[in-house]
């Protein structure tokens, strides 16, 4: 008797063990899915969270900044190579970002150049001088950048600057830069008819046909300075 009450205890105590067990198993419940596998992303819940940093929440925050997420370690070249890309399509204001990353990055003088070219063909002369200005310091040697770099001056209507970027020129290609030249001389005597000064404007105009005698512009400038000799308000230079 005394053996069968010992061994329904027995019985009685491993039921008890094995119901323990048990629900201590299913308050546990399942292993969260970022610890199924240790090359899941530890950020956020799981891949797809919109909510995690890899979402597509963080992703269009990026993409509004204008940072690219891609972009974390890329070096200058590549900034440089993506701004030529994009320079080529025809795509500028696209480029232009490229080339200041990379500038900031990785300086070069190509990067000024090509600055220079974008900001020129967007309307923002002031920042192209600068830019092109920067490049010929760099490489001297460069005609066409001496050329745009007077072209753009003139923009800016800064023609003693632009005459001494022509005379750059000239030194380089001696053609280009008299038509350059040429063309400054034009346009400051123009300008300073506007400006009432008219016995300097005859200089440049006479200047201008020093180069190219068969210049109409510069034959009529010549004329309308002249007519205005009495009402100069400048003196000669």
């Amino acid at each position: 008797m005394g053996n069968s009450i010992d061994r329904f205890a027995c019985v009685l105590a491993l039921v008890s063990l094995a119901l323990a067990i048990d629900a201590g198993l299913a308050k546990a419940g399942p292993p969260l899915c970022g610890d199924l596998d240790s090359s899941t992303p530890k950020e956020g819940v799981f891949s797809g969270d919109p909510s995690g940093p890899s979402g597509p929440d963080e992703q269009s925050r990026r993409s509004g900044s204008g940072v690219d997420p891609s972009s974390i370690n890329r070096t200058g070249r590549s900034f440089f190579q993506e701004g030529c890309q994009l320079y080529e399509q025809g795509l500028y204001a696209q480029a232009t970002d490229r080339f200041l990353v990379s500038l900031g990055q990785e300086p070069r003088a190509e990067t000024y150049r090509y600055l220079g070219e974008c900001f020129d063909v967007l309307g923002r002369p002031t920042l192209a001088s600068i830019h092109l200005a920067r490049y010929v310091r760099q490489v001297p040697t460069d005609g066409h950048a001496w050329n745009r770099l007077g072209c753009v001056q003139l923009k800016c209507e800064r023609y003693d600057e632009a005459l001494a970027s022509f005379g750059q020129l000239t030194r380089l290609n001696q053609e280009m830069g008299r038509r350059g030249t040429r063309s400054a001389l034009v346009q400051q005597g123009q300008s300073l008819i506007r400006a009432g000064r008219f016995r300097q404007a005859e200089q440049s105009f006479t200047a201008a046909l020093e180069i190219e005698g068969f210049d109409s512009e510069a034959r009529e400038g010549v004329r309308q300075s002249m007519s205005g000799f009495s009402n100069d308000q400048g003196p000669v230079r």
